[in-house]
């Protein structure tokens, strides 16, 4: 699985499984805009010694194989591959762009892995508490903070018996 927080742009590959480890021997990201930065990339080359070389990283694309070798990615345990995502969106709502993810196992071929997302969205979003039904609107995109220096957050409180609602800003 390819994990990155979108507020510090960390990336790093995780093995969620208990006691298997995976050994793999190349690994690909590519994104469908702009959002990987070469030059806060950890690779394997750069921090493993033997046999391991980038492939043309870019804006786009940042992979690496090893012909002689692999990397063993223990289970439950990530590698970081540094701060290495980078997005900044021009407009409220902008989505980012699609990240793919993929890696090779001797033997086992190219497999598709999983990106998983942490961090807050370019978006306002309904946070509902699952235990409480408590609800919250909150402004998790970077373009009000500049103005008002903290994200808004509206609560949601129920009023009385009869079902009626009213929101207070936070």
């Amino acid at each position: 699985m390819l994990s990155i927080d979108r507020d510090s742009g960390s990336m790093s590959i995780a093995n969620l499984i208990a006691g298997r480890d995976i050994a793999i021997d190349g690994y690909l990201i590519t994104a469908d805009g702009a959002a990987l930065d070469p030059s806060a990339w950890s690779s394997f080359q750069d921090t493993v010694a033997g046999g391991w070389q980038e492939s043309n990283p870019g804006d786009n694309h940042l992979g690496e194989l090893n012909l002689s070798g692999a990397r063993v990615v223990s289970g439950e345990s990530e590698v970081s591959l540094g701060n290495s995502y980078l997005f900044t969106p021009n407009e409220l709502g902008e989505a980012a762009p699609t990240i793919n993810f993929s890696y090779h196992v001797d033997g086992l071929g190219t497999v598709p892995g999983i990106v998983e997302y942490t961090g807050f969205t370019n978006n306002v979003v309904l946070l509902v508490d699952p235990n409480t039904g408590a609800a919250a609107i909150q402004n998790q995109s970077p373009f009000f903070d500049r103005l008002e220096n903290a994200r808004q957050i509206w609560r949601c409180f129920r009023i009385g018996d009869r079902g009626q609602y009213r929101w207070s800003r936070q």
